[in-house]
């Protein structure tokens, strides 16, 4: 312990709260790529993030959110739910993108195991609700994506009341990937 102490004393970048802040500038650049991307001309002002750079930065946030209670708080209060469900809905279903999904998704379950911030996963953006019923059916044949993206949706159903009427508008998709889906690691 007193190792780990003159570490981060030595290299802030080690402390749990720079590295959730390091993570959140790169999600935050990422969307930020995205949207300028759009128009040619910005595209070659901006460094291009790696799909590794995320996937670490996404590794950063789901650790710190699994920890610490104040971390899930920050990303709440900074709207990086919302920032994760834009990477979310950028991802397709290479390798490299199934590993970026399951760290992102769960990052949103550790901020959506406590109540009072699984509201803002859910008002995290317009289309939450909508972004996890896709990946529930993209990725139904892939079982670390789907079960984490199932367990999300069961939290966020419990936790909104909106997100209840807009889920259960979408029941029996719901529904038909959960019968089609044989076993569930976790109680429903």
């Amino acid at each position: 312990l007193n190792k780990a102490t003159v570490a981060a004393k030595n290299n802030p970048s080690l402390v749990i709260g720079q590295r959730t802040s390091n993570a959140i500038s790169t999600l935050k650049n990422y969307a930020l790529n995205s949207e300028t991307n759009k128009t040619p001309k910005s595209a070659s002002k901006r460094k291009t993030i790696s799909v590794k750079e995320l996937v670490d930065a996404c590794k950063s946030l789901e650790f710190s959110t699994e920890v610490s209670k104040n971390c899930c708080q920050d990303l709440v209060n900074g709207e990086s739910a919302g920032l994760l469900l834009h990477l979310i809905r950028t991802c397709d279903r290479s390798r490299d993108s199934q590993e970026l999904l399951q760290h992102a998704l769960v990052t949103l379950l550790n901020i959506a195991r406590y109540d009072e911030l699984a509201l803002f996963v859910s008002q995290g953006d317009n289309s939450s609700i909508a972004t996890v019923i896709d990946l529930l059916q993209m990725f139904r044949d892939k079982k670390a994506v789907f079960s984490v993206a199932c367990e999300l949706m069961c939290r966020i159903i419990t936790a909104d009341a909106r997100a209840k009427v807009s889920g259960f508008a979408n029941l029996s998709t719901f529904t038909i990937l959960l019968i089609a889906y044989e076993t569930f690691p976790f109680d429903l």
